[in-house]
């Protein structure tokens, strides 16, 4: 293979690597605002659904300490037990300067956990303001995920290199996840 040959391959291969990745990025980012928010039809039921979504511990019109107790409590303790926290940033800003009546933190900031319980965040959380539920908690491996017809990406490698496209999408069977 000569030089520009060879330079050419390597610009038609990282070209479909970042197309690649790029893909994998959209998809990634439409499921996980799928999963948060969906309404059921024809995308996934979000956890934040009004009826099909999570159980509401409860709802507030501001975020206090006392709050993030009460929600951390009204999960069953098997639940709690590998709970983690989701929320958007704006809600981390304000959960990380929130303090209890000593003084202390309510968030650890050497382990990024609020009762010893890590910490997510996601930009497809909703904003405190009343009505929203800007805080999740709970133990989300109990959250299935079926994809019946998942999008996958396949490379040409029988095309010949002056017509060497990045791949098309192609459908698998049903899988699930969880």
């Amino acid at each position: 293979m000569g030089v520009l040959q060879k330079n050419r391959y390597m610009k038609h291969l990282f070209l479909y690597t970042n197309v690649s990745h790029f893909w994998v990025f959209l998809i990634g980012r439409a499921e996980e605002d799928a999963f948060i928010n969906g309404s059921g039809e024809g995308m996934p039921t979000g956890i934040l659904h009004s009826t099909d979504g999570a159980e509401v511990g409860f709802t507030t019109t501001g975020i206090i300490f006392d709050d993030m107790a009460k929600l951390y409590l009204s999960v069953k303790p098997e639940h709690r037990k590998n709970g983690v926290w989701i929320m958007n940033d704006e809600t981390a800003l304000t959960l990380r300067t929130l303090k209890d009546n000593g003084g202390g933190y309510l968030w650890n900031h050497n382990s990024d956990t609020i009762f010893g319980k890590p910490v997510h965040t996601s930009e497809f959380m909703p904003s405190a303001a009343p009505g929203s539920l800007p805080v999740a908690f709970g133990d989300f491996s109990h959250y299935w995920i079926v994809n019946r017809l998942p999008l996958s990406s396949t490379r040409r490698a029988t095309l010949p290199m002056s017509s060497w496209t990045a791949g098309s999408p192609t459908r698998r069977p049903s899988r699930f996840y969880r």
